[in-house]
């Protein structure tokens, strides 16, 4: 059997005799328990301190007792030690930590935050940032003096603001243009630091400003000289190389350029029909470099003028190549070196011998004598021509009428004369009456002089009645010939009216229409200017009809015919409305004036 001193109960009741004295009891209990446990140490222990404190107790002849505490003292005093000893244990250990644990904690933050500050300030550094890579270098300093890793810091902050000058002259030299000598200052800045910022880049900006400037000063060079085929060529390469550089110059070297090889081929290209398209072609470039340039303008129109007549010539279209030549001629009558005067002057006669082929007499005449009245030295052939042709139309019975541009300064208009009606014309104070023709070819050409005058004195733009997109009613446009770029410029000149405008009427100088409008409730006759400012009706009516107004070639009077009687008579006006007067005075209609100039 095993001893198990915690559950076997006579040895409970041994223990609790002891502890009250009952000595007697607790070795009778011991001794049977030993009975049971011959071999226990532990009872024959027990068994042995009963018989001792039996035996003091005989001897003494007092009873010895255990000291016992009350429980609640026993654990207040047993509190107490534990605190105690826990306060020890803390004091010691607070004891332990700030003589030896603080301070090497103290230590390692100090290493590091100067570990920190340092790599800190190296970004900086690198970012070009030099004084705030400074300021993180000292205070690492201070945290941690005398760091060999502190003092490489601090000197590559030195390094790098003695680089920073050499980077900042560079970058002034690069501004004022002087791309060389930052050159050098940006090649010296990138071996002396390896914290380059933008020196690499700005190395090759250099490198490319260097190369546009050679290209630009090759292709002056080859300007200069007047080898404008390969200057075109060199400055174009410059401007596929970088648009912006020198635009403005590069521009007006391709223009001068383009127009140099514009009069070199129009000195060949008298009735060359390829030679007038490259000339042409570099005028177009030219305009196309400055595109509002007069001069470049001007010659693409004479160019397309006399592309349009040579071309004409090779279809034995007289009449056109007539056209166009007096188009060139009237702008510059030293076209061709001079030759355009000789080549119009053989156009209007064969334009005359189409005429007179044709059957038309009196256009014949008027070609003829535009040849005639040319100043060139041989007019042998014109005069021959008017000599053969005037006695056909001398005035007979029934005569032949002069042609219409022939009568410059009079009035032509439609009266229905009750003995002869058709055409009639007269002076601008209404004296010479005289019957004009009837005829149907007449009034076909009387019919096209409207067109004509309905182009501008130049000869550049049109004026004509459409419906645009957004009007109500018909209203009054300008547009010019098509550029370059094939748009043809037009806008609107009658912007601010609503009602039906139209019969528009260039003035002889170009500066403003004449038309009719509705827009104050009856058919009036306006003036405006071509851009279609400081409109004006001239005849403000309540019911009656002024129409079809024409200029006089000076410009200073209108001709226009009204109903105000009840009867359609001409009338005539100053420009600004004033001194309106019948010059008809008939008890017959009267219209349709127009005024030859």
């Amino acid at each position: 059997m095993v001893f198990d001193s915690h559950s076997d109960p006579l040895y409970q009741q041994a223990m609790q005799a002891l502890q009250e004295g009952r000595w007697q009891e607790a070795i009778q209990s011991l001794e049977e328990l030993l009975a049971r446990y011959p071999d226990n140490e532990f009872i024959k222990q027990s068994l042995d301190e009963a018989l001792l404190k039996q035996e003091l107790e005989s001897s003494s002849g007092r009873s010895i007792h255990p000291r016992r505490w009350p429980a609640w003292v026993r654990r207040y005093l047993l509190g107490i030690a534990i605190i105690l000893f826990l306060a020890g244990a803390i004091a010691l250990g607070i004891l332990f930590i700030n003589q030896r644990i603080l301070p090497v904690m103290a230590e390692a933050q100090k290493e590091y935050q100067a570990k920190a500050l340092l790599e800190e300030g190296w970004i900086y550094l690198a970012r070009g940032e030099l004084d705030r890579a400074d300021e993180a270098f000292h205070r690492a300093g201070a945290l941690n003096p005398g760091a060999p890793e502190v003092l490489d810091a601090l000197s590559a902050i030195q390094r790098q603001r003695q680089a920073e000058r050499l980077y900042q002259e560079g970058v002034r030299l690069q501004e004022e243009g002087k791309y060389q000598e930052a050159l050098e200052y940006f090649m010296k800045y990138i071996t002396k630091t390896p914290y380059h910022r933008d020196a690499p880049q700005r190395i090759l900006e250099v490198h490319r400003q260097l190369e546009l400037i050679d290209m630009f000063q090759e292709a002056k060079k080859v300007f200069e000289k007047g080898n404008y085929v390969q200057a075109v060529e060199l400055f174009e390469n410059l401007r596929a190389s970088h648009r912006w550089y020198k635009r403005q110059e590069v521009a007006r070297y391709l223009y001068e350029s383009y127009m140099n090889l514009g009069y070199a081929a129009l000195k060949n290209a008298l009735d060359s029909i390829p030679n007038t398209e490259t000339a042409l072609d570099y005028f177009r470039k030219a305009l196309r470099e400055l595109p509002r340039d007069p001069y470049a303008t001007r010659q693409v129109t004479l160019a397309e003028y006399y592309l349009n007549a040579v071309q004409a010539k090779a279809q034995g279209q007289w009449l056109a190549v007539q056209r166009y030549l007096e188009l060139i001629y009237h702008q510059d009558p030293t076209y061709l070196d001079g030759n355009i005067l000789q080549q119009l002057y053989e156009a209007s006669v064969n334009a005359g011998d189409v005429m007179r082929e044709q059957g038309d007499l009196p256009m014949a005449y008027h070609y003829y004598l535009k040849a005639c009245q040319l100043p060139i030295t041989n007019r042998t052939l014109c005069q021959a021509r008017l000599n053969e042709i005037i006695p056909q139309i001398t005035p007979t019975p029934t005569p032949t009428p002069l042609p219409l541009p022939l009568l410059k300064g009079k009035i032509v208009f439609y009266s229905q004369h009750p003995e002869q009606p058709g055409l009639w014309v007269m002076d601008p104070d209404g004296s010479n009456r005289r019957f004009y023709s009837n005829s149907p070819l007449v009034k076909q050409q009387f019919e096209s002089m409207f067109d004509q005058y309905r182009i501008s004195p130049d000869g550049h733009y049109r004026a004509y009645v459409t419906q645009g997109p957004n009007d109500k009613t018909p209203q009054i446009y300008i547009q010019g010939e098509v550029n370059q770029y094939g748009i043809a410029p037009t806008w609107k000149v009658t912007k601010g009216f609503t009602k039906v405008c139209y019969d528009p009427m260039w003035s002889p100088d170009g500066a403003k229409l004449v038309f009719v409008s509705e827009e104050d409730g009856s058919d009036d006759v306006w003036v405006i200017n071509i851009d279609g400012s400081n409109p004006v009706n001239l005849t403000p009516n309540i019911w009656e009809w002024d129409k079809h107004p024409s200029w006089s070639p000076d410009g200073r009077q209108i001709v226009f015919w009204s109903n105000r009687t009840g009867i359609r008579n001409i009338y005539i006006m100053d420009s600004d409305g004033r001194n309106v007067r019948n010059i008809s005075n008939t008890a017959w209609d009267e219209w349709r004036p127009l005024w030859i100039r």
